[in-house]
């Protein structure tokens, strides 16, 4: 038995997945059930709409919501005095 890798969707696909997603006329597991898809796969790629649209990373979008990430041990210790 060979073990199977993701299936390659479209981009196209996606878009309208994830347009559909965003509409809120639908539950997302109607969805995701209507389209195939497993409803993970559907919540990451809004999240990546989402993510693209702010017009940065994930630590850009952190901080433009007002979470900045915690800094890295180094700054924490050099923040003690240590």
């Amino acid at each position: 038995m060979t073990k199977r890798g993701p299936k390659a969707y479209s981009e196209e696909f996606r878009r309208e997945a994830v347009r559909l997603a965003e509409a809120g006329t639908k539950p997302l597991t109607q969805i995701a059930r209507e389209l195939g898809i497993h409803l993970e796969t559907l919540r990451g790629w809004r999240r990546q709409a989402r993510r693209g649209s702010a017009g940065g990373g994930e630590r850009d979008g952190a901080i433009a919501r007002g979470r900045e990430s915690p800094a890295p041990p180094r700054e924490c210790a050099a923040a003690r005095g240590a």
